[in-house]
């Protein structure tokens, strides 16, 4: 699947790829996250276990408080809905 990056137009485009007259600068996909010289392969779109950001993520906390190991759970949840709205037909 090609990537989908910002534009100039569109609605919450990060700040960090925006100029100082905010204007879209920096190639950035929507999708997977993936910017500038990560763009040359495909997007991976997928939200799945077992991904290396996931595991290091669980990892932080893994001998963690309750109160970040609710955090990290909070991280997953969103993670999981943005993915699922990223992804669904509009």
């Amino acid at each position: 699947m090609p990537h989908d990056l910002w534009k100039d137009g569109d609605v919450g485009i990060p700040a960090c790829v925006l100029d100082r007259n905010g204007q879209v600068v920096l190639g950035l996909c929507k999708i997977c996250g993936q910017g500038e010289y990560d763009l040359a392969g495909d997007c991976i779109n997928d939200f799945q276990e077992g991904q290396w950001w996931l595991v290091e993520l669980d990892a932080m906390v893994k001998d963690g408080t309750s109160d970040q190991k609710r955090a990290v759970a909070v991280v997953r949840n969103l993670l999981r809905t943005a993915h699922s709205a990223c992804t669904s037909p509009s």
